[in-house]
């Protein structure tokens, strides 16, 4: 993560179980803390809302993410 300049994650029902990985929410986290760009598309929102980086962000998502976001 370190020789990144930006983090994308895609939607999809992917999110759904990367969430659950560890690894996912420490990177996720990783660029959040550097303040690198992240983008999240459709149920991507899903990894940044279990990585616990949205407060204070303002944010739109996929209505189904709606209750994490």
């Amino acid at each position: 993560e370190h020789d990144y300049d930006a983090l994308l994650i895609p939607g999809g029902r992917a999110p759904e179980y990367l969430r659950l990985n560890p690894r996912v929410i420490e990177i996720t986290r990783h660029f959040a803390q550097q303040q690198k760009p992240v983008a999240a598309v459709c149920h991507g929102a899903q990894i940044l809302a279990a990585a616990k980086v949205l407060e204070g962000v303002r944010c739109s998502a996929y209505p189904a993410c709606q209750p994490e976001v």
